[in-house]
């Protein structure tokens, strides 16, 4: 099986830590900006960080099935039909 490649951080593409990142862009951005633009912005954002942080579950989710499924699989203990079975009762 092909290793995964790493980012500069060491961490695979399931874990980027994109999050942690993005909130000291804003926390460096708060400290500049008047009130009512860091409203704004606030307001903008959040969805963004919701959305972001769910997509970021979902990769982890998808990853560890891949990996429960994939060995399964290329040993032939689990077929195609029994997979998608499998992820019917765990999802």
């Amino acid at each position: 099986m092909a290793k995964q490649k790493k980012n500069g951080n060491g961490d695979t593409g399931a874990n980027l830590g994109f999050e942690q990142k993005l909130w000291q862009a804003v926390d460096a951005l708060r400290n500049n900006m008047d009130a009512q633009v860091a409203e704004q912005f606030g307001k903008f954002i959040k969805p963004n960080f919701a959305r972001a942080s769910s997509a970021s579950q979902e990769v982890r989710v998808l990853a560890a099935l891949r990996d429960i499924l994939l060995p399964k699989l290329i040993s032939g203990e689990l077929g195609v039909k029994d997979a998608g079975c499998f992820m019917d009762c765990t999802v």
